[in-house]
């Protein structure tokens, strides 16, 4: 799985990566990191195993989420096994030993996610600090995670490093509304307008 980042290339985007195999394509994992992976052509199950993505999309099987994953360029996760269904809550989800139900902050959809994780302590190998969706910097995907566990949100991973600077603003009702990009006076004319 090796990969050859182009000059100036960013490491959250597949946009600059040259896959160093013949027959590989870049895939961006759950730490926003890009892979160079083979895919397959085929998937061979005898019969199907349907799974529910993060992206409300059901798959025949786990070789069809990961073959829409390479398609796509990012890594679709599990939410659960089984079709996705709509309106359908923690409390009558059941995950797999092990595992939690977690509710995604937008629309509140749930996702088995496993809760049974050890985090490396700092220290020895070096750790990938990552900025969550709730604009939290951690310092690994597994503090993340133990973070999503203890909270019972979903927390996704925004990027790899810490977090940018949060300033708040007042949107046009009057309620504080947050500007992670504030320190780019475009992009917060257009956020907030």
């Amino acid at each position: 799985m090796g990969y050859r980042p182009r000059t100036g290339a960013s490491l959250e985007s597949c946009d600059s990566i040259k896959c160093a195999n013949a027959g590989e394509q870049c895939v961006l994992d759950q730490n926003r990191q890009p892979h160079c992976v083979r895919c397959l052509r085929k998937c061979h199950d005898r019969k199907p195993n349907p799974v529910c993505g993060v992206n409300g999309v059901t798959y025949t099987s786990r070789c069809h989420a990961r073959q829409a994953a390479c398609l796509l360029g990012e890594a679709i996760p599990t939410a659960y096994r089984g079709p996705c269904r709509p309106g359908l809550t923690c409390e009558r989800l059941r995950c797999k030993s092990g595992q939690r139900c977690l509710l995604s902050p937008e629309g509140g959809r749930p996702r088995c996610t496993s809760c049974r994780l050890r985090c490396r302590r700092q220290g020895g190998t070096k750790q990938l600090q990552v900025c969550g969706s709730n604009h939290l910097t951690y310092r690994s995907w597994c503090h993340m995670m133990k973070d999503a566990c203890a909270t019972g949100l979903v927390i996704d991973v925004l990027h790899a490093g810490s977090c940018y600077p949060r300033r708040y603003a007042t949107d046009s009702a009057g309620h504080n509304a947050t500007a992670p990009f504030a320190d780019f006076p475009f992009l917060l004319s257009h956020q907030l307008d």
